[in-house]
């Protein structure tokens, strides 16, 4: 009879260890899976990161081009203001020379 409660006590205890192994099983499986997608993630995440910092070199490059090109309009328009006030001083002085001129006639 003790050996029949033995074994018995073996099978519960066989079963229980079996039980156990399949949930760690499954859950081993399931951190595996996990493990996975982590890591596709992880690496998807880098290819966005690697193709943000080009494009924020990208548009730092334009930046500095629409900037340098934005100096140049710059000083092309205080050169031309210049040039316009230069001849503007030209066309009062010859105005006033052919006022003169006409005066004398």
């Amino acid at each position: 009879m003790e050996q029949e409660q033995l074994v018995e006590n073996l099978r519960k205890q066989l079963s229980e260890k079996d039980e156990e192994l399949r949930k760690n099983k499954q859950e081993f499986e399931n951190n595996q899976n996990e493990i996975t997608k982590l890591d596709a993630a992880h690496k998807s995440t880098k290819e966005i990161a690697a193709s943000l910092q080009s494009t924020a070199s990208s548009l730092t490059e334009e930046l500095n081009r629409v900037s340098a090109e934005k100096d140049e309009l710059r000083n092309a328009k205080n050169k031309a203001e210049k040039e316009v006030t230069v001849l503007k001083t030209k066309l009062e002085n010859l105005s006033r020379q052919m006022e003169e001129t006409k005066k004398l006639r």
